[in-house]
């Protein structure tokens, strides 16, 4: 299962593919989810079992720059993230971070984003576009039952966001 995100740049971060968006500080999303088969039909998450979503999340402090476009593909930009490094301590999860079902039969859901997801214990004091930014890692963990053995299928799909101060 990979998870997709529209308007989501990849970003490749030790080895790991993820989704990767820039949000502004104090802003919240609400990003669409579709769980769907290889022929683009909706999964029914309900069955054999309901499927569970949890999310959780990790701050790093990283520097950020941009690379334009090459003469073949003139319109892309990667995203370079240096000095990696975990906060410590960490934040606390804001309580508003989740994964949610609106239609588990049709494979609908959502993730929120919580404003305060851009929280740091000790507060900092931002500016714009400041270098070292904050990198939260957020990762959806999906549960459900694998019908042919009955054991639990875990699947963690991450998503990274940079936050911006404005």
């Amino acid at each position: 299962m990979s998870l997709i995100l529209s308007g989501a740049k990849q970003v490749t971060i030790a080895g790991t593919e993820m989704a990767c968006l820039e949000i502004y500080q104090n802003e919240s999303y609400t990003l669409p989810i579709f769980f769907k088969d290889a022929n683009g039909d909706p999964l029914n998450c309900t069955s054999p079992s309901l499927w569970s979503l949890a999310m959780s999340a990790k701050w790093y402090s990283c520097t950020v720059t941009y690379t334009s476009g090459d003469l073949i593909n003139p319109g892309n930009t990667d995203i370079v993230i240096t000095n990696l490094e975990l906060v410590d301590p960490q934040p606390a999860v804001p309580a508003g971070l989740a994964a949610v079902f609106t239609n588990a039969s049709l494979g609908q859901g959502y993730i929120y984003i919580p404003t305060d997801i851009s929280s740091q214990t000790p507060e900092t004091t931002p500016t714009i576009a400041a270098n070292p930014t904050v990198l939260v890692v957020t990762t959806m963990t999906v549960t459900r039952t694998d019908p042919l053995s009955g054991l639990a299928d875990v699947s963690k799909e991450p998503l990274g966001l940079i936050i911006r101060y404005q």
